[in-house]
């Protein structure tokens, strides 16, 4: 093993504690490893660094082995659910593209065969005339309405 390479390092803690002599003391720690890491054998080296009551550092290592990382056991699993849900609105995304683009060439293909003819309004019996003013419904053309004004007008001179 190269001890020399570090992947993470967990020297967080700095526990300051004071252990009489020919005592023992044990120590929580905590180690939480990255994600990444999840189902690979890593080399696990634990050093403990004291110092005596003249102040001289001493450093010993006290675990050095191979670990297994492993991913924890759920009985849910949300990544997978979450690839099957985006698998499953991808596959329906396709399916309506597919219905979209066969429905909309055979309806082109049915509507090409009859031209469109606009009749308007030229039959009257269809159209509903309550809701319009009855005195806008005077049918009378701009031309009559002209020459109507030019009679009433010499009428009214000549009185």
């Amino acid at each position: 093993q190269d001890f020399t390479y570090f992947i993470q390092n967990f020297t967080a803690l700095n526990f300051d504690k004071v252990v009489e002599p020919s005592r023992q003391a044990s120590f929580e720690y905590s180690l939480i490893p990255s994600d990444n890491f999840n189902g690979r054998p890593f080399g696990l080296v634990i050093n403990l660094n004291y110092q005596d009551a003249e102040g001289k550092m001493y450093s010993d290592s006290v675990f050095n082995e191979t670990v297994m990382i492993t991913d924890p056991v759920e009985g849910f699993d949300s990544e997978i659910f979450f690839l099957y849900v985006t698998l499953a609105a991808l596959a329906i995304l396709l399916i309506v593209v597919l219905q979209q683009t066969v429905f909309s060439s055979a309806s082109k293909r049915l509507t090409s065969s009859k031209p469109k003819v606009e009749m308007g309004t030229q039959g009257n019996g269809n159209i509903d005339y309550d809701w319009i003013p009855k005195e806008h419904l005077r049918r009378t053309s701009p031309r009559r309405r002209h020459q109507n004004s030019g009679s009433a007008g010499s009428g009214s001179g000549s009185e």
